[in-house]
């Protein structure tokens, strides 16, 4: 049995060298943080800020330096994310380590890191699968019975809904595109 502080760079060192070969790594310790009501004094907002994105970044940094073959990486948040206009954002302060997982895919690629947004702990058996499925996905939200990954969709624009009267350059006028 392990105790580990994530956010103690001491402890993870210690975990990885006994525990020398990992296939994979699920950070969970965004989930501790996670509840139905998010801090408000600046002090709680810190701390979490610290052990849901600092832990995370220590633990990255760790597996890179100190082992050989580097594992998968999946990272897991409870209601960080929304599905659409209708949902709403329970957490946002673990919406931070969605952004850190993104920064994470770009600079360290050998980790083939997933980040996977749950809507409850009553998903388990739903994240079990998710964390077996192979298909590439790197960004997955589970809610209910639904899996969703993020898509591109071409949004065609018929004449008849187009109005020109958004679209008026001026000559003086400065354009980024």
């Amino acid at each position: 049995e392990y105790v580990v502080n994530a956010v103690t760079v001491e402890d993870l060192d210690r975990l990885f060298d006994r525990i020398q070969y990992p296939q994979n790594i699920v950070y969970l310790w965004s989930l501790d943080e996670g509840g139905k009501h998010e801090p408000t004094d600046n002090e709680n907002i810190r701390r979490q800020y610290l052990n849901n994105c600092g832990g995370l970044l220590n633990v990255v940094k760790t597996s890179v330096n100190k082992l050989t073959n580097p594992p998968s990486f999946f990272v897991v948040t409870s209601g960080a994310q929304i599905v659409n206009s209708q949902t709403g954002l329970d957490e946002l302060l673990q919406s931070a380590v969605w952004g850190m997982c993104r920064v994470i895919t770009i600079e360290h690629p050998e980790l083939h890191c997933k980040i996977i947004d749950i809507e409850s702990s009553k998903q388990a058996g739903d994240l079990f699968d998710e964390l077996l499925t192979t298909d590439g996905e790197s960004q997955v939200l589970l809610r209910e019975d639904v899996r969703y990954v993020p898509r591109l969709v071409r949004k065609g624009v018929s004449s008849d809904s187009f109005d020109d009267s958004l679209l008026r350059l001026k000559k003086e006028g400065v354009y980024i595109i």
